[in-house]
């Protein structure tokens, strides 16, 4: 009796489980931006799909133009009144209609032992 209630679950998620092909077909580059505006108190999220818009958005808050080349971290600007930070994300649009997003998995940095023990040995600087 259990393995039939068993099989007759893995079948109904099997059947509502949207294919690989199509998952690939709604899933896009894109990136997240998101602005907290230090005078104002506010947050903004911005989910865009091409480099021009990271470009506009950019220029609405800081008022000057970003060359945006390879995003191939998570990158963060504040200039004490705006922080700005973008991200390179998966977008995909949810079955309700509204984008959401994952994260992509970036490769971690590595310190090789020998500057890692260079930087040990170094004071602290001071301000």
């Amino acid at each position: 009796m259990k393995i039939i209630v068993v099989l007759v679950i893995a079948v109904f998620f099997f059947s509502f489980c949207p294919t690989a092909e199509k998952l690939e077909s709604t899933t896009h580059n894109g990136f997240l931006i998101t602005i907290e505006d230090h005078t104002t108190r506010t947050f903004h999220k911005y989910l865009v799909e091409s480099k021009d818009s990271v470009n506009i958005i950019f220029n609405e808050f800081f008022n000057s133009e970003l060359e945006l080349g390879v995003v191939d971290r998570p990158m963060s600007i504040d200039n004490g009144k705006h922080e700005f930070f973008i991200a390179r994300v998966n977008l995909f649009t949810k079955p309700n209609g509204k984008k959401s997003f994952k994260n992509l998995k970036y490769p971690p940095i590595y310190i090789k032992s020998k500057d890692r023990k260079q930087r040990e040995q170094r004071d602290p600087v001071y301000m």
